[in-house]
């Protein structure tokens, strides 16, 4: 009998052996190896986790038992300090907006006038930037000025603002030639981006695509307000906030003694948290335009509502709002008639109560964060919107005085012991994370701090966004070598 006989059974029996045995033992073994691995990665990554708190809670701990400095060490710090201060502009955003037809040449938000071979910056995923403001370089005060070597003409100020796990945004500067008003306004191209990258990140969350608001802020006059900038750091180091450093010491004491120079004096700072809402003044709403806005964000904060759960807490809601924005759009800049205006308040208190009720004995009440946020929100669009408009309550606000107060210590961080958010151009910039000491060698040639109620930056806590650009660039006027940076806390 031929071996060869005896060869293809046997092999059939080995491969049905290793598809029913082999092959499953080998990809388990595979497996619970891949699994080991993966267990000790994820026990070396916990490892190096731990050592890095341990390391924090260690120099944190060195930080509390370090003794303070000395006076003669903060002098001395005070003193380096001192000898590098650079002049720098606060710029202040003014509220309510000028009327429509009023020309500015420095402004935040609107529209961009850009020159007519000037093209709307595109970034990469194919939406228009977010415009966020222009400025005439002759409008800077003249210690800024200088810093330019010689600029003249207008930059505009372009970024994406999705900063969702972004640090370094697509954004653009163009310049061009001529004072503010040289050409007109830009009309927005049908690609412009929602203000925050998508709707849940704008401020105004119900405001439709092409209204005012949704894609970009409300064109606010810009001024300027020169002030000495000192470091709040040392080189390529980060700021170490709320520390006892004597260069923290120095620094916060000389900044203050800037700004309070540059600044009208400061209001006193309320001794308690306890805060009013729009509602809180017997004249609100003052005009049609806030019903229309308070019921519309109304309406959208619903959504966050099951059908069931509206059932419950808001039976009716959206159609007796509803029923409210019809009958204020047909007048937005009136004043509701005394009865109106007392049944709207009496809807609004009710509504109120219902979405702020507790949950269960245990939760928070539903919504009233949200809700009085809302009507806060609300209220701020509408009177930006008579501004807009030239329209009360806007107008009587007009040319209000700008002001601002002094924190306490505890509150350094990243304000410098005061309420107002540091806009700003050319000097130090503000030092959240590590960019000012990555670009020490460049220049600041804009800051835009996001806790301003900006409409592209909702959730960007007490974030900046730092435009760099080198000495050498600026002198050239390449300002497509601009470096943007956005860090939060």
């Amino acid at each position: 009998m031929h071996i060869g006989m005896f060869i293809a059974p046997a092999l059939l029996v080995l491969g049905l052996f290793w598809q029913l045995v082999g092959k499953p033992a080998l990809e388990r073994q595979e497996a619970e190896e891949a699994a080991a691995k993966a267990k000790r990665r994820e026990n070396a990554a916990l490892r190096a986790r731990l050592d890095e708190l341990s390391a924090l809670r260690d120099a944190a701990k060195a930080e509390r038992e370090r003794p303070d400095p000395t006076p003669e060490e903060i002098a001395e710090m005070r003193r380096e300090l001192l000898a590098y201060g650079r002049p720098a502009a606060l710029l202040q955003r003014r509220w309510p907006p000028a009327a429509r037809g009023t020309i500015l040449r420095s402004y935040f938000g609107g529209l961009p006038r850009l020159a007519p071979d000037q093209a709307w910056p595109v970034g990469e995923d194919g939406q228009a930037l977010t415009f966020l403001c222009q400025i005439d370089v002759a409008d800077l005060p003249a210690p800024v000025a200088a810093v330019a070597e010689g600029l003249d003409g207008t930059l505009l100020f372009f970024s994406h603002t999705n900063f969702e796990g972004v640090g370094e945004p697509q954004s653009a500067v163009l310049h061009r030639p001529g004072r503010g008003d040289a050409f007109d306004e830009r009309a927005a191209p049908a690609t412009l981006m929602p203000a925050g990258g998508w709707r849940e990140a704008q401020l105004y969350p119900w405001l439709d695509g092409d209204e005012e608001g949704a894609r970009g802020d409300l064109r606010q006059a810009m001024t300027f307000a020169p002030f000495t900038s000192y470091a709040d750091t040392q080189g390529d180091a980060v700021a170490l906030w709320n520390t006892r450093t004597a260069h923290q010491m120095a620094y916060q004491a000389l900044q203050m003694e800037a700004f309070r120079a540059a600044l009208p004096p400061p209001v006193p700072k309320p001794s308690t948290h306890a805060r009013t809402w729009p509602r809180d003044d017997a004249a609100w709403p003052a005009a049609w335009v806030v019903v229309t806005h308070a019921c519309r964000g109304l309406v959208e904060l619903a959504k966050k509502l099951s059908a069931e759960q509206r059932q419950v807490f808001a039976p009716g809601m959206e159609a007796e709002a509803d029923a409210w924005i019809s009958e204020a759009r047909a007048r937005p800049w009136q004043a509701p008639p005394a009865d109106r205006h007392a049944a709207f308040r009496a809807w609004w208190t009710a509504t109120r109560a219902r979405l702020t009720q507790k949950v269960g004995e245990e939760r928070a009440p539903l919504f009233e964060r949200e809700f009085d946020a809302r009507e806060q929100l609300a209220t701020d669009l509408a009177v930006g919107l008579c501004g807009l408009a030239d329209q009360p309550p806007a107008t009587a606000l007009r040319d209000a005085p700008w002001f601002w107060s002094e924190g306490a210590a505890h509150e350094s961080l990243p304000v410098i012991r005061s309420s107002f958010p540091k806009h700003q151009v050319f000097g130090y910039g503000l030092s959240v994370q590590g960019a000012v000491g990555d670009h020490w060698d460049d220049l600041l040639l804009l800051q835009i701090a996001c806790n301003d109620e900006l409409a592209w930056a909702k959730d960007c806590g007490y974030g900046v966004l730092q435009f760099w650009i080198s000495p050498e660039a600026l002198a050239e006027r390449r300002f497509s070598d601009v470096a943007v940076t956005f860090e939060t806390d």
